[in-house]
């Protein structure tokens, strides 16, 4: 394979801390669902005074993007991967890594309810299935030069065409599939087709970024731009009850509104952690160490949270959404902790 050149395989901190703090959010996210309009949840709150209507704009602007960045982060790291480790390796240690905690889940799943569902580890069931389909790309094109010329940055014209065309493709995905209705495609991929070309489209970009060093060289006038653009939306997002016309506009045209924020505020935050949290310290690295098991483990730890505190009144639903978020993510890194210390768990978390 022609050589190009490549991303240095020092680690990258600010991707760590960014991944940190995706972690964190996802299980907040979570954590809100049984107090505010989240969608199906197996828990519901006893007092009806616990309800929050705020989140009603929080989980939107989560589900527009940090999904999407999850994917695109890890599929950044694939590439390098590969070009070590060799296929076989590769395959293999990602079918451990990944497929271990769905098969836990799957199995958790036929036992307590009889169904075999992924839950929360469908993300795992498409990073693998992806990781898998570009596995099966670079094996039938390694002959060929990989990637874009390093020339071809990333900048806004690419940004705001790739946004459209991922706006065009998600309008018609969504006169048949609604936000947050969830099918099994294939039989097997646990998927909600609202955002699927969101994530395939992320995902594609991870690799690309990749092997361009989009990340490592995404300028100031394109990362500030990006930051500044992704923050106005999530403000006006938040600002819906304030101004009617903003809570029609954005939400009838909400398949490009959302499609512009996840490009925006993905690779503004990666330039903003980039130029501003590129660094580590023993307790960050531990946070980062921890964070892939705590995907896995929160959700377990949170539901039993919710009944565990169910009917204590701590005067408002914000209050009890904040105590169970941040009781959620100590009790989860610990458990990751714990775990990870038993020999060749780390091989799977």
């Amino acid at each position: 394979m022609p050589t190009t050149v490549l991303p240095s395989v020092t680690r990258c901190h600010y991707l760590d801390n960014l991944k940190v703090l995706l972690t964190v959010l996802v299980v907040f996210h979570h954590a809100g669902q049984a107090y505010g309009d989240g969608g199906a949840w197996p828990y519901s709150p006893s007092l009806s005074h616990e309800y929050v209507g705020w989140l009603g704009n929080f989980f939107p602007v989560n589900a527009a993007f940090f999904m999407g960045l999850f994917f695109l982060i890890s599929a950044y790291f694939i590439p390098g991967s590969l070009d070590r480790s060799g296929t076989k390796q590769f395959v293999r240690k990602r079918a451990i890594r990944l497929g271990v905690p769905m098969l836990v889940v799957l199995i958790l799943s036929l036992s307590v309810t009889g169904k075999a569902e992924f839950a929360h580890t469908w993300f795992l069931e498409h990073l693998l299935f992806y990781s898998l389909a570009y596995v099966c790309i670079y094996e039938a094109c390694r002959k060929y030069e990989w990637g874009l010329k390093r020339d071809r940055r990333l900048n806004l014209l690419r940004v705001l065409l790739l946004a459209a065309g991922l706006s065009a493709v998600t309008y018609y995905v969504r006169l048949e599939n609604p936000i947050d209705q969830w099918k099994m495609l294939g039989g097997f991929l646990s998927s909600e087709p609202a955002h699927l070309p969101q994530y395939v489209l992320m995902f594609a970009l991870g690799i690309v970024a990749y092997r361009n060093d989009w990340f490592g060289s995404l300028s100031p006038s394109v990362g500030k731009v990006l930051l500044a653009v992704a923050g106005l939306m999530v403000l006006l997002v938040y600002l819906r009850p304030v101004y009617p016309f903003l809570e029609n506009n954005i939400w009838k045209n909400w398949w490009w509104y959302e499609s512009l924020l996840c490009l925006s505020l993905s690779f503004g935050l990666i330039y903003l952690y980039r130029v501003r949290f590129n660094r580590t310290s023993p307790f960050r690295r531990w946070l980062a160490d921890q964070a892939y098991g705590v995907y896995f483990f929160h959700l377990f730890v949170i539901i039993g949270l919710q009944y565990a505190f169910d009917g204590f009144d701590m005067g408002s639903g914000t209050v009890k959404f904040l105590f169970i978020g941040i009781c959620a993510t100590v009790v989860s890194f610990a458990l990751v902790y714990l775990a990870r210390s038993i020999p060749g768990m780390k091989r799977v978390l």
